[in-house]
């Protein structure tokens, strides 16, 4: 789950998920983004999130800060297992997303890339622009 409490300790709001695990956490404006993997069949929210993986998949997603609201959603589909481990933002909105991934992964796109053999897990870093969201 993922929730933001006011300043006396009361809970404002809380978005429970199922199969996931949520790692790190930014700020980027009004957005609070949320990154780690899920499970197949995971969702957060409303929100199922997709994917083809054996065992997990990456994903970032994002809420609204005052409101919990769901915003956006972002996953990383890999054959065996993707984790994004980190998020941060710098000023201009921009994201910046690192984390690895086992067999091969597709990060928003169709292009597939290898991570080398089936039991070695590949770093990433990647970087999403406020356009792009």
């Amino acid at each position: 789950f993922v929730a933001r409490l006011r300043r006396d300790g009361t809970v404002q709001w809380v978005v429970t998920g199922d199969k996931i695990s949520p790692l790190a956490i930014t700020r980027s404006g009004r957005e609070l983004v949320v990154a780690g993997s899920y499970t197949r069949g995971g969702s957060v929210g409303e929100i199922a999130f997709g994917g083809s993986a054996k065992q997990s998949d990456g994903m970032l997603f994002a809420l609204d800060g005052a409101t919990g609201a769901m915003i956006w959603t972002r996953r990383i589909d890999a054959t065996l297992n993707a984790t994004v481990r980190s998020v941060a933002s710098d000023a201009d909105g921009n994201l910046y997303a690192a984390g690895d991934y086992a067999g091969g992964a597709s990060f928003g796109g169709s292009t597939a890339y290898a991570a080398g053999k089936t039991t070695d897990q590949a770093p990433f870093i990647g970087s999403l622009m406020p356009a792009m969201r």
